[in-house]
């Protein structure tokens, strides 16, 4: 709130000194240009206070989202490194029975050959 009466204390100032130099201008064929120039810089006083609270808004949002984006990737790290020990056990696991199925069918294989039984 404070905010606000200032900037319309400080448009308000400005838009009487601009009048002022309107009216003590010696040539009238310069007051449309004066008056244009006085409204542009009365808009860009307006529209200040308008942008600092809009991007402190927006700055605030991306803070947010970026904060959210990296308790997700933690999050997904953390699984991911769960997920990928369960599978090097798996893998390790898998390897270790298809060596054992080798290694009997080998055997089999050479107890045929030598026509011994088991």
């Amino acid at each position: 709130m404070q905010s606000i009466l200032q900037t319309i204390c400080t448009v308000g100032i400005f838009m009487i000194c601009g009048q002022m130099i309107i009216h003590f201008c010696p040539g009238k064929q310069y007051e449309k240009y004066l008056r244009i120039v006085f409204s542009m810089m009365v808009l860009v006083l307006l529209y200040e206070p308008l942008e600092n609270r809009f991007s402190s808004s927006a700055q605030v949002l991306s803070d947010s989202v970026e904060l959210e984006y990296s308790k997700w990737m933690q999050d997904d790290w953390f699984y991911r490194e769960e997920s990928i020990a369960e599978a090097q056990k798996k893998l390790e696991q898998y390897t270790l029975e298809e060596i054992k199925r080798q290694l009997e069918e080998r055997d089999e294989d050479r107890l045929e050959e030598t026509g011994e039984q088991r």
